[in-house]
């Protein structure tokens, strides 16, 4: 309905105005009227659809209250209805913003010709609102799918109907297939921009012929696109114009020296195979680590040499990766990690390499989480994946990789010195989260002061007994959110909330999320 508030000194033309016409034959309803006096105010606090005015108010100019007002930056619409007609004013008013300057006495034809004008714009406001909102909506779905896709723990339902339903795409029984682009050092200015251009790029390009094209910008050197097509749309023989598409618009951001390397997954014809398309994808991309940059690489007609997982992590070599990871001896683990790089020739499969790569995290991973050390996050898990999936070179892969995992065991070495009463604080934290603690009842545990044990567990973790075990809760609720199908107020008292909304407001504020729309994300 359109709300009109009518700002008027006199009373005969107020009372006119009023029943000119019935308001209600024009979905239009009269939420206001006062002088020149309470204007200012009353637009403030009713907020109208459109304000019908006189110019010459009490001690105030109209048209300097319209001024005030969108200064204030309400938009609401104005329609002068004045007994004065100089040029100067219906001048101002147009600068102002107002499209209709009527002249008194007011004639009942005028006042419904304005209404009906003015419920036109609102309903095209509305839909446009709508429009944006559902298109705003249907994105934010589209990329929590994407990243929860081409994360750690994909969707277990990757049926059409449940994608459609769930994240409002348009796929089809047809082909899926996964597509990756990386680029590397690309200028500062470009880096968060490069990317999220070719994607539009790509997307006037390939999205008339696909049932669906959905990209996901996922580092500022990492493009993934996900399309859904028929198989006789011709997709399939235009994949080639991503290596096109990709040289062009390098060259129209002056980053022609800048590389890039483009893999392409094995198509699939089933949805709940979206996954092999995207590590096949990960796989062809890798080539470019192998056997040269700025270049595309079809992960199916590429002919590969007779290498194997198990020809290189054999079984002795995988226990020196396990064990040297196990007591953290940074050295002799690099030593083995290398020793399974040595065999990768130009022209194995990438899937090698990615299993070099994952054993080795893997292993680190196990290792500080059997020594107590806090869990290495899925964020942090997946960033160095992308990492190492970005490298240039092998050499830079395998630097990369022993970089981070000494990084890691030194930390983990760092926090296995750290002193018994804050290593057992963490340890009966781990243990008795999903209960009330106390800093009283823990330092009785540790036979400490709980002043003092709070003194030394702030030094030496860098936070405060209670942020920890906040921290450590939501972390456990996290990953409970991910996996399982446990209510939210279930999952709250697991982990030591009885109250669900207490625990609700505390996930979101730590998360930044509700607790259903991170399982929503995640789920």
């Amino acid at each position: 309905m359109l709300t009109a508030l009518l700002i008027e000194q006199n009373e005969k033309d107020l009372e006119r105005i009023q029943r000119l016409t019935d308001w209600d034959r024009w979905n239009a309803q009269i939420i206001g009227a006062c002088g020149g006096a309470e204007a200012l105010k009353a637009v403030l606090r009713l907020r109208p659809d459109v304000v019908f005015m006189e110019i010459c108010l009490e001690n105030l100019n109209g048209l300097d209250l319209i001024s005030q007002i969108r200064e204030r930056g309400l938009e609401c619409e104005f329609v002068i209805v004045s007994r004065y007609r100089r040029f100067g004013y219906a001048q101002r008013a147009m600068r102002l913003g107002v499209e209709e300057y009527l002249t008194k006495p007011l004639e009942k034809d005028e006042l419904e010709r304005v209404l009906e004008k003015l419920g036109q714009r609102k309903r095209i406001r509305e839909s446009q609102d709508i429009n944006e909102q559902v298109f705003r909506t249907r994105k934010l779905l589209r990329n929590s799918f994407m990243e929860a896709f081409t994360g750690l723990t994909p969707p277990k339902d990757l049926s059409i109907e449940t994608l459609n339903q769930k994240y409002h795409f348009h796929f089809h029984e047809g082909i899926f297939q996964t597509a990756i682009l990386v680029v590397d050092g690309l200028p500062e200015e470009e880096r968060e921009i490069f990317l999220p251009a070719l994607a539009e790029a790509l997307r006037a390009r390939l999205d008339p012929i696909c049932y669906e094209m959905v990209p996901l910008v996922q580092s500022c050197q990492r493009l993934t696109i996900t399309m859904n097509y028929d198989a006789g749309s011709g997709v399939e023989e235009r994949l080639s114009e991503l290596l096109d598409v990709m040289q062009a618009h390098l060259h129209k951001r002056g980053c022609s020296g800048v590389g890039f390397c483009i893999g392409v997954g094995l198509p699939e014809n089933e949805s709940c195979r979206l996954r092999r398309t995207l590590d096949t994808a990960e796989r062809a991309v890798r080539c470019g680590v192998l056997q040269g940059r700025n270049r595309m690489y079809r992960y199916g007609r590429m002919k590969f040499d007779d290498i194997k997982t198990e020809d290189v992590l054999t079984s002795t070599l995988l226990s020196e990766i396990r064990g040297s990871a196990a007591i953290l001896d940074t050295r002799a683990f690099s030593y083995a990690v290398r020793s399974a790089f040595s065999p990768v020739s130009p022209y194995c499969d990438p899937a090698v390499v990615i299993d070099i790569c994952h054993t080795a995290i893997d292993a680190v991973m196990d290792a500080c989480a059997q020594a107590g050390y806090e869990e290495i996050g899925e964020e942090e898990h997946l960033r160095i994946l992308h990492l190492l999936g970005d490298a240039t070179s092998l050499a830079e892969t395998q630097a990369a990789l022993l970089r981070w995992t000494e990084e890691q065991m030194k930390a983990c070495a760092q926090a296995r010195r750290s002193s018994r009463p804050v290593r057992e604080t963490k340890e009966y934290i781990a243990r008795h989260y999903m209960r009330t603690l106390t800093l009283d009842e823990i330092s009785r545990h540790v036979h400490l002061n709980a002043s003092y044990l709070s003194i030394v567990f702030k030094k030496e973790t860098g936070q405060n007994f209670s942020d920890y075990l906040t921290s450590y809760r939501i972390d456990r609720a996290k990953a409970m959110l991910r996996q399982g199908d446990m209510s939210i107020a279930a999952i709250g008292e697991a982990v030591g909330y009885a109250d669900s909304k207490y625990f609700s407001r505390i996930f979101t504020r730590q998360v930044g999320l509700k607790p259903s729309a991170y399982r929503a994300m995640h789920g």
